[in-house]
């Protein structure tokens, strides 16, 4: 039932955004690009409705607001024009990238609430499998890092950042902190919590990126295929045997 759920749906985003000219490389993307935007919509709008409880946290709402706004407007375009750029992609990315961290700062800031670094990982996946080269996808793995990386100083040292206006109110706070003089600093935790974000992030780029490049080079060997079939078809339609002997020759 799920499966054919599935299916069905698949056939509805295709009829959408795919005009019939597209190679099967390009129509795979363009309904996983609708699925992708769909998705963070959904969320985002899930998430504006259920953020209304949380009280004294307007970075939350700016974040959200951003990213669904992006992903309502991106899919509109796809569907209407039924382009996929790849600059339009990166530029989706980098929104959702900066919209991730708004959200960030407001999870971190209440140790216990569930963060949103884990979409960097998606984010970071999507510019590995749509990009030509890795480029893209390792300034957007450094960027993370360091975001982290400063998130993570902040837990450990408390200096700041997760105490901006903004932030959930203090109140909120003190449900989870256990010292005596909060917010807490909690040095050992994230020392290790951000180990834990550098092989996450180390080890999906490496498994994706062998991934994204068999499969790219899969797809440029068909395409090199089907044209030299096509050359050699033409040449022995014209009896000209050996220029086709002489393509069949490069290629063995």
């Amino acid at each position: 039932m799920l499966l054919s759920l599935g299916s069905r749906l698949t056939d509805i985003a295709s009829g959408l955004v795919l005009d019939g000219s597209e190679t099967k490389e390009e129509a795979a993307k363009k309904v996983m690009m609708l699925w992708v935007y769909a998705s963070v919509a959904f969320v985002d709008t899930v998430g504006l409705i259920g953020s209304v409880t949380i009280h004294g946290a307007p970075l939350l709402l700016v974040g959200i607001c951003l990213s669904g706004a992006t992903s309502y407007l991106w899919a509109l375009n796809l569907i209407v024009v039924k382009q996929l750029p790849t600059r339009m992609i990166e530029v989706f990315c980098i929104i959702n990238m900066a919209s991730v961290m708004i959200m960030d700062v407001n999870a971190a800031a209440i140790p216990g609430i569930e963060r949103m670094w884990p979409a960097f990982i998606v984010l970071l996946d999507i510019l590995l499998v749509t990009s030509k080269d890795c480029k893209p996808a390792v300034r957007a793995m450094v960027v993370a890092l360091v975001w982290l990386a400063i998130i993570t100083s902040d837990v450990s040292r408390r200096w700041g950042l997760l105490d901006m206006p903004g932030t959930p109110s203090t109140s909120e706070r003190l449900v989870y902190c256990d010292c005596s003089n909060p917010p807490c600093p909690l040095r050992v935790v994230g020392l290790m919590n951000f180990i834990f974000y550098f092989l996450v992030f180390i080890i999906n780029f490496v498994f994706v990126t062998g991934f994204a490049r068999e499969v790219q080079q899969g797809n440029l060997r068909a395409t090199q295929s089907v044209k030299l079939a096509e050359l050699i078809a033409n040449a022995l339609v014209k009896f000209d045997l050996d220029s086709a002997e002489k393509m069949l020759a490069t290629t063995a």
